[in-house]
């Protein structure tokens, strides 16, 4: 399979030179474009990949492209290609989620390993995306009580504390945390945990906090 490596530049010389450059190098299937807006144009149809992108261009700019990006799911690692000394509009490029930047004129290898490396980071996007979609899937197969109660088990809550707050049996929730579990396919309370943070259920640093098996095994803390 094909790694996507989008060219947007208006210089017809500068996107030849780089096309000529990617074409053999790790089976790399090239498009060029023109503009930002040709390359926006139906951009929702396009593989992910890596994308080059030149600043200042006509029409949309290569900022205004990483704006439009930006504002959608993440499927593509950009490179920005400035001018020698236009360190600024890097920056600014970066904050709108460019990869990195490579000054006009670059050596061949010096845009392989550019190019080789946002692949990897690419690559480590999709892993992640892959995980959190999945763990979305399982955490959607509970009833909202199952994902109150696994809310306040991330929290650290007793089972009686829960029991109490709920309206119900400790033995209701020790029932509910047992559904989690199957549902979530895990085999420790520590696993479904970290289940709902790649899910996006929890905060970062909820999950820090509260990966430590011995809080959860008898449901007994605080208090």
């Amino acid at each position: 399979m094909s790694d996507f490596v989008y060219i947007v530049d208006d210089d017809p010389i500068l996107r030849d030179i780089l096309r000529s450059a990617l074409l053999h190098h790790q089976n790399l299937h090239v498009q060029c474009f023109i503009s930002g807006d040709a390359f926006l144009r139906d951009c929702e149809d396009r593989d992910p990949g890596v994308l080059l992108l030149d600043v200042q261009m006509p029409g949309s700019s290569g900022i205004d492209v990483l704006r439009h990006l930006s504002s959608e799911p993440k499927r593509f690692e950009t490179i920005v290609l400035t001018a020698t000394g236009n360190i600024a509009m890097a920056v600014e490029a970066m904050k709108y989620g460019a990869r990195d930047f490579l000054e006009k004129p670059f050596e061949v290898d010096q845009l392989h390993r550019r190019i080789d490396q946002a692949f990897e980071a690419l690559c480590t996007d999709r892993a992640a995306n892959q995980s959190k979609r999945k763990a979305m899937a399982l955490i959607a197969s509970l009833s909202v009580r199952e994902r109150e109660v696994l809310s306040r088990i991330a929290d650290g809550q007793a089972n009686k504390v829960t029991a109490h707050e709920l309206g119900v049996s400790i033995r209701t929730i020790e029932t509910h945390r047992a559904a989690i579990m199957n549902k979530l396919a895990v085999t420790t309370i520590s696993e479904a945990v970290l289940v709902a943070a790649r899910a996006g259920m929890l905060r970062s640093s909820d999950v820090a906090e509260t990966t430590d098996e011995s809080v959860y095994r008898s449901g007994t803390n605080h208090g």
